[in-house]
């Protein structure tokens, strides 16, 4: 197994991204939370839409808010290196060894 897939199976997303957001809780069905972005910087939205996904089952997460910091150029979901990487604003492979260092 890489170090990138021991990563993923080693750090649960919901209980490690639940640090980062307010009110993360399961909703609508097994494996899927939503909680408040902590990447959400637009005042213009109002609370209620600044909601971030989670699905556990997958292993991927990020916001319902297209223009939100979380969103990926590529427009694909976040998994918990890009989650780490874009919290910390640093590098993938940086976050790919401090998320090592935390489970070693």
């Amino acid at each position: 197994m890489s170090k990138i897939d021991d990563i993923k199976t080693r750090v649960p997303l919901a209980p490690f991204i639940s640090r980062y957001t307010n009110g993360l809780k399961p909703s609508g069905g097994a494996g899927f939370f939503i909680g408040r972005c902590p990447f959400h910087q637009s005042a213009s939205d109002p609370p209620s839409k600044r909601k971030f996904w989670v699905n556990e089952r997958l292993g991927v997460c990020g916001c319902f808010v297209p223009r939100c910091a979380a969103q990926q150029p590529n427009g694909k979901p976040m998994d918990v290196i890009n989650f780490w990487s874009r919290l910390q604003d640093i590098s993938n492979n940086e976050a790919i060894e401090q998320l090592w260092e935390i489970i070693k």
